[in-house]
């Protein structure tokens, strides 16, 4: 019997081609696939670059940001997402929770006559966040402590959002390229929003918002005073901004107490340029006002926990 011989045939370079195309097709899928994944949690969440000695490289809405905001008020990082203004020697993290819980908590002090932090008499913490990438709209959150024995003065600042090519905005500026959402506390613990806009392009309603709107000449307008109290107790603070489209006056405005809506306005106009964006956190605490009569009637201390930021506001507090 002759022995069969099996011939080796050549592959052939259309088989090939047909296996390099697949394998390209699916390199490609993968890609997109990838891409679309990375998208949608961009559109969620914030990521920094440079936390590499302070914390986490993504933030997502429940990441609490104090530890990683204190670890770079020690260093006094000044970065393209952090800048330190004031107040380092003034706190204490981590601290205990005045009110017995179990928390990680920000102790701030505001020394006897502290007052505004420019006229050199520094009581409380200031630092900027700037890590939303281009947003037209942002929600801060975070929770105050005032203890029984808070003397509150006439009043003093309360942290919040901003944006704008600036690092602040306050003290005064015009608020032409920029902007700025705070809260105040006044005397006898009444509460209001602080805002530095463009003056002149809001709509009249905004200074007659209730109870009570004061435009200061100067500085910044008080909006809603005394629409909300704030307690000898945990404050859970949320506010969110939606920026307006330019030339038109339909931003949007909200604030919680406790996740009780206290402000709502609709006509907000935050900017008059294109450029003018959210930009991050603006940490900013301490007594004043700069008039005399602000300043701090005692040594005083404040309690801060849970700061989150997030692009859009929670669901829980959608309507």
């Amino acid at each position: 019997m002759h022995q069969q011989k099996h011939r080796t045939h050549p592959a052939s370079p259309f088989a090939s081609a047909s296996s390099l195309g697949c394998l390209v097709l699916l390199v490609v899928l993968v890609v997109i696939s990838i891409a679309m994944i990375l998208l949608a949690a961009w559109q969620k969440d914030f990521t920094i670059a440079n936390l590499d000695k302070c914390g986490h490289g993504t933030v997502t809405p429940t990441t609490n940001l104090l530890p990683w905001a204190v670890c770079h008020v020690r260093r006094k990082t000044t970065n393209s997402q952090f800048i330190y203004g004031y107040g380092r020697q003034d706190v204490t993290y981590p601290h205990a929770d005045p009110a017995g819980g179990f928390d990680k908590v920000l102790k701030i002090l505001y020394p006897k006559n502290s007052i505004n932090p420019k006229s050199g008499r520094v009581g409380g913490l200031g630092f900027y966040t700037s890590h939303v990438p281009l947003a037209k709209e942002g929600y801060v959150e975070y929770e105050v402590y005032f203890p029984e024995e808070f003397k509150w003065v006439k009043g003093g600042k309360l942290p919040g959002i901003y944006g704008g090519g600036k690092n602040e905005c306050s003290g005064g500026d015009k608020a032409l390229d920029c902007f700025s959402v705070r809260l105040m506390w006044r005397a006898s613990s009444v509460g209001e929003t602080y805002l530095y806009v463009p003056r002149t392009e809001q709509h009249p309603s905004l200074f007659q918002y209730p109870p009570r709107t004061i435009a200061d000449p100067t500085y910044g307008i008080s909006l809603g005073r005394g629409g909300f109290k704030f307690r000898n107790d945990w404050n859970k603070v949320g506010i969110y901004v939606k920026l307006n489209t330019v030339g038109n006056q339909d931003g949007l405005l909200m604030v919680w107490i406790d996740d009780v809506i206290v402000v709502e306005f609709e006509k907000m106009v935050y900017r008059t340029l294109e450029g003018v964006q959210v930009t991050g956190i603006m940490f900013d605490t301490f007594f004043g006002g700069s008039k005399p009569g602000f300043e701090a009637a005692e040594d005083s201390v404040t309690y801060f926990r849970n700061l989150y930021l997030a692009a859009t506001m929670p669901e829980r507090l959608l309507r």
